[in-house]
């Protein structure tokens, strides 16, 4: 039998009757102690307001939550299905030698758009661009939570950490003031894949360190937003 595990504040909602219930019967009590009119149909009015309102509420975050898992799942299985997306990862997979290892500085120098334009693969460099802000628009839905955090976290965990760490100095040099100019002859933009770093941040393995990812710019304050943590850069030597 397989079970769906409830969210935590779930789990404290329905676990409101039963003390919603102690609190009103010290309430009627300590009435009656001080000389109060209580009546057995005051309480059961006044009980059952309180049930009534946490079976709404239950109600509600149930749905809310069902229907969070079942957006999460026709993500991902229309993912599965996109040919679109199927040919631009094909790209980007016969691009990089070894997937999870940063590509390499030449790589990214090839993929840059700075000087040499016409020496420049646009087709290589548009397939990139396609998995980063795929990525992008996801880790967006987990944000404002559109899409369950904890499936994706089971399905696409590995294909996102990965990806990240890949093109780490990719996402790096679009974010990096120093670096932009260089490999894109243009000014870094400090926002580019902010939520997708957030959701790195969040799925990657807490004993491993983070991948050099550009300065610190986390998305706008949201219940699921964790402190990023302070960047490694992978250009040190091009900084001394």
């Amino acid at each position: 039998m397989t079970t769906i595990p409830l969210p935590s504040k779930l789990v404290w909602l329905i676990a409101a009757g039963p003390i919603l219930l102690i609190i009103t019967l010290c309430g009627f009590t300590l009435a009656h102690w001080l000389g109060k009119d209580v009546t057995a149909s005051s309480f059961a009015i006044v009980f059952g307001a309180f049930i009534a309102w946490i079976a709404i509420v239950a109600n509600v975050w149930i749905q809310r939550f069902q229907d969070r898992r079942q957006t999460t799942m026709l993500i991902i299985q229309n993912t599965k299905l996109d040919t679109v997306f199927q040919e631009r990862s094909s790209i980007v997979y016969r691009l990089v030698p070894k997937w999870g290892e940063p590509i390499s500085d030449g790589l990214l120098y090839q993929l840059g758009t700075a000087d040499d334009e016409g020496l420049k693969d646009p087709e290589k460099r548009a397939a990139i661009m396609f998995l980063l802000n795929f990525y992008e628009d996801l880790a967006i839905a987990v944000f404002v939570g559109s899409v369950d955090e904890n499936h994706l976290r089971r399905s696409m965990r590995n294909a996102i950490v990965s990806t990240v760490q890949t093109f780490a100095p990719y996402i790096e040099s679009r974010r990096h003031a120093e670096i932009s100019p260089i490999i894109w002859g243009r000014p870094a933009n400090v926002r580019l894949w902010q939520h997708l770093i957030w959701l790195y941040d969040r799925f990657r393995d807490e004993d491993r360190p983070r991948a050099a990812l550009g300065p610190d710019s986390p998305p706008p304050p949201s219940e699921s937003q964790t402190i990023l943590g302070n960047p490694l850069y992978l250009f040190r030597k091009r900084e001394k």
